[in-house]
């Protein structure tokens, strides 16, 4: 089984590419691949304030990391956890306005599970609102 990565996707502006992530402004989103530029799991929400967020899980997405987007790493994973971790998505509530809420709800949530380390909270939170 191989290793694969965990990152904290930030994006702030439109980027739009056929079979690729396409990041909304200021989107904030958990991925999981071997590398940055591989295919990989998209762990985020989408939706707007007035009609309300869902979790939204994409696997064999490629990210769009330039322009306005950056990432950090957060850790490290075993693939055979992957299906776990789409579990831990899909059961972290919803969040009522921001896609950041939410990614910090589930860094949380796989901190508590053992799947991360507190450290990558603490990279969160030290995360620039802006990476260019």
């Amino acid at each position: 089984m191989n290793r694969l990565q965990i990152y904290l996707l930030i994006s702030h502006e439109w980027i739009a590419r056929p079979q690729e992530y396409v990041p909304l402004p200021t989107h904030w989103a958990i991925f999981i691949s071997p590398d940055i530029r591989a295919e990989g799991t998209l762990f985020n929400t989408l939706g707007a304030p007035f009609y309300g967020y869902t979790v939204d899980v994409r696997k064999n997405i490629r990210p769009v990391t330039s322009g306005g987007a950056g990432w950090l790493s957060l850790g490290l994973v075993h693939e055979s956890k992957l299906e776990r971790l789409e579990e831990i998505a899909k059961s972290t509530p919803e969040p009522v306005g921001k896609c950041r809420v939410w990614a910090k709800w589930f860094i949380e949530r796989l901190v508590d599970e053992g799947v991360l380390h507190e450290v990558a909270l603490q990279t969160f939170e030290a995360a620039p609102k802006k990476m260019l």
